[in-house]
C-alpha cells in the first residue's frame, strides 16, 4: 500500500479556483496547516479507546532501526479490518489495516541514522484515535541477552566510574521486567522495568542511591558505548535477560524440536521450555535490530553435550521466525568466563568447546572471555566485575561483521593443525594458528592459579595424549608468529596422538595475540580429528532440516 495518497481536482469556474488557492494561501500564511492527507488528525478519544496502538516495545525517547535495513512499526487497534495510519514528524509514512485480534504492522521508509530527533504518530482512522511517541532517533538497535552475567549491572561492575560524570543523550536504553512471564507467545510485554530512556548517569543507574539490580546492563552498555562512539550513530540498548536460565527457555518449540535433549529440569521458573521466548523475545519478533547480543550457557553446563545443537536450532529459528537472513540479523556471543562456583557435576571445559561451533554459521561471531576470570567477585567468582573487556572485545565482533572493518582483528589465536614432531621421553609437537587470528604475532604470558583454587579446578593451560590414552602436562614455547611447540616426557614406546588447550573450569592462558586477545580452547584427537566441541553430527543435522524447509 503507498504511504501517499493522491486525488483529482474537479472542474471548477475559475473564479472559484482563483478564490479557493487565496483562501488556502492565507491559511498557510497563518501558520495554520491545509487539511490534507499527510497531517495527523486530532486525537479526541484519548481516554476512551480500549487498547495502546503502539505495542509497549515502542516508546518517546527510543531508537528505531534505520539503514540499510527497513523497520516496522506494529501494534493493536480496536478491533479487527480497521485502518491505521504512520505519520513521521506530520508526514504520512505508512498505512495498514488490522488483522485478527486488532493486530496490524507497517513498513516505514528506509531512513539513514542520523542524531535528528522524529516524532511518530499512529492514528485509527475511523476513531480519529492517535497515540504519539516523541524525541525518536533512527540508528542500530541491539538486543542483549541471556542469563545473569548479561543482567550483571553497571553498578556491580568494574569500571563504572567512567561513566559518573558522562551523559549520552544519542544513546538510549531500555530495560524487559522478570518476575512476570507466559506459557504462550505474547505480542506486548508483561512488564518493563525501565522504558526507553536517554542514557545518563541518572537513567543507567549509577549516579543515584538505586539498588544494584535497578542500574543498566554492564556487558550491553559498555557494547553499545563503543558502537556509539566509534561511529557516532544512535544507538539502541534493549537488555532482556533473566539469571540462571537454560537456552531451551529462550528457544522457540520449533527450535527445541530439532534436538533430541529431553533431560531437562524444567520444573522452575524461568527454565520451563519456551517459556522465556514466549515473554521476551516474541515481542520484539518484528522489531528492526542490527544485531543480538548473547551472553548465557553457565546454567547449562550440566547438559553440554546438548548446547552445540540447541544453540545452532536457536540462532537459525530465532532469524526465520523474524524474517530475518543471516545478512540481516548477525549474532554474536560471548564464549564463558573462568569460573568454579557452583560447578559440581558441570564441564565448564566442554561447554566452552560446545558454544564454539555456532560460528560456523553465517554472520554469527565470538568474543572469549576465557581469561577474564574474578576469583574475588563478591558475587561469586560465577559473576566476574570485568564487564569492560567483555563490551569491548563484543564491539570488535560487530566491527569486522556489521560494519564492514575486515582488518580489524576480533579472536585470538585459533587453532589450525598439529604436526607431530616425536614421540618417548622428549614427544614434542607443532601447534600451528589460523593466520587470521594471529593479528601482529604471538605472544607468551604467564600466570598462575589464584590462591585456594582446587587443583582441578585450575591447571597447566596445554597437555598431549599418548597413545596410552593419558593427557600429559605440557610446556609450551613459541617457535615463530604463527607456532608454539607442545612438549612432555611419556613412556618410550608412546607416540602423541592428540593435543588440548585451556581444558580446565579455571585454565591459565598463556598464548595471546599483540592485540591482547586469548587464544581459544581447543582439543584435537588424531583418531577423531579437530573437535571444538560435540553434537557436530546434530548441527549438520539442523542445518540440513532447514534447507529442507526452505
Amino acid at each position: 500500500m503507498s504511504p501517499h495518497r493522491s486525488g483529482a481536482l474537479p472542474f471548477l469556474p475559475s473564479i472559484i479556483i482563483i478564490a479557493s488557492l487565496a483562501a488556502l494561501s492565507a491559511l498557510c500564511a497563518c501558520g495554520v496547516p491545509p487539511a490534507n492527507d499527510t497531517a495527523p488528525p486530532t486525537n479526541n478519544t484519548t481516554s476512551s479507546y480500549p487498547t495502546a496502538l503502539l505495542g509497549n516495545a515502542f516508546g518517546s525517547h527510543m531508537v528505531v532501526q534505520g539503514a540499510p535495513s527497513r523497520s516496522r512499526v506494529y501494534g493493536h487497534a480496536a478491533s479487527p479490518n480497521l485502518e491505521v495510519e504512520v505519520y513521521v514528524d506530520g508526514q504520512l509514512a505508512a498505512s495498514a489495516t488490522s488483522g485478527a485480534a486488532g493486530a496490524w504492522s507497517a513498513w516505514l521508509p528506509v531512513t539513514e541514522p542520523s542524531l535528528d530527533s522524529h516524532s511518530i504518530t499512529v492514528t485509527d482512522v475511523a476513531a480519529n484515535h492517535s497515540q504519539t511517541i516523541d524525541d525518536v532517533l533512527f540508528g542500530d538497535v541491539y538486543l542483549c541477552s541471556g542469563q545473569s552475567n548479561m543482567e550483571m549491572t553497571l553498578c556491580e561492575a568494574f569500571n563504572q566510574t567512567l561513566l559518573r560524570t558522562d551523559n549520552y543523550p544519542n544513546i538510549r536504553i531500555m530495560t524487559i521486567g522478570q518476575g512476570n512471564y507466559s506459557f504462550q507467545p505474547v505480542d506486548d510485554f508483561i512488564s518493563i522495568k525501565h522504558p526507553w530512556d536517554r542514557a545518563s548517569p541518572g537513567s543507567l543507574g549509577i549516579g543515584g542511591n538505586k539498588k544494584m539490580k535497578d542500574c543498566f546492563s554492564a556487558v550491553c552498555w559498555f557494547f553499545g558505548q563503543k558502537i556509539h562512539t566509534q561511529y557516532s550513530i544512535p544507538v539502541g540498548l534493549i537488555s532482556a535477560n533473566w539469571g540462571g536460565s537454560y537456552i531451551e527457555s529462550w528457544s522457540s518449540p520449533d527450535a527445541l524440536e530439532q534436538c533430541d535433549c529431553n533431560n531437562l529440569d524444567v520444573n522452575k521458573v524461568p527454565n520451563y521450555p519456551s517459556l522465556l521466548w514466549n515473554t521476551m523475545i516474541t515481542p520484539l519478533l518484528q522489531m528492526g535490530l542490527r544485531s543480538v547480543i548473547w551472553y548465557q550457557a553457565e546454567a547449562n553446563c550440566w547438559n553440554w553435550q546438548c548446547y552445540t545443537c540447541s544453540f545452532v536450532a536457536m540462532i537459525n529459528d530465532l532469524r526465520e521466525k523474524r524474517g530475518d537472513t543471516p545478512q540481516s540479523l548477525p549474532f554474536i556471543f560471548v564464549q564463558l568466563h573462568p569460573w568454579t562456583q557452583y560447578a559440581v557435576g558441570m564441564n565448564l571445559p566442554e561447554m566452552r568447546l560446545a558454544q564454539t561451533p555456532a560460528v560456523e554459521l553465517v554472520n554469527v561471531g565470538m568474543a572469549s572471555a576465557v581469561d577474564l576470570g574474578d576469583w574475588k567477585s563478591p558475587l561469586g567468582n560465577v559473576h566476574p566485575r570485568d564487564k569492560l573487556d567483555v563490551g569491548k572485545r563484543l564491539a570488535l565482533v560487530a566491527d569486522h561483521l556489521i560494519y564492514g572493518n575486515k582488518s580489524v582483528v576480533i579472536n585470538g589465536p585459533t587453532f589450525e593443525q598439529m604436526v607431530v614432531e616425536k614421540g618417548g621421553l622428549n614427544a614434542s609437537a607443532m601447534i600451528l594458528y589460523e593466520t587470521t587470528s594471529i593479528g601482529s604475532g604471538l605472544v607468551l604470558s604467564h600466570s598462575d592459579c589464584p590462591s585456594g583454587a582446587l587443583p582441578e579446578d585450575c591447571r597447566f593451560s596445554a597437555e598431549l595424549k599418548s597413545s596410552d590414552g593419558q593427557w600429559l602436562e605440557a610446556t609450551i614455547t613459541q617457535v615463530d608468529s604463527t607456532t608454539v611447540r607442545l612438549s612432555c616426557s611419556m613412556e618410550p614406546n608412546e607416540t602423541i596422538v592428540g593435543a588440548r588447550y585451556l581444558y580446565a573450569p579455571w585454565p591459565l592462558c598463556t598464548i595471546f595475540n599483540k592485540e591482547g586477545l586469548p587464544a581459544t580452547p581447543f582439543r584435537y584427537e588424531m583418531d577423531h580429528g579437530f573437535r571444538p566441541g560435540p553434537c557436530l553430527l546434530s548441527m549438520l543435522l539442523v542445518l540440513l532440516s532447514l534447507v529442507f524447509l526452505m
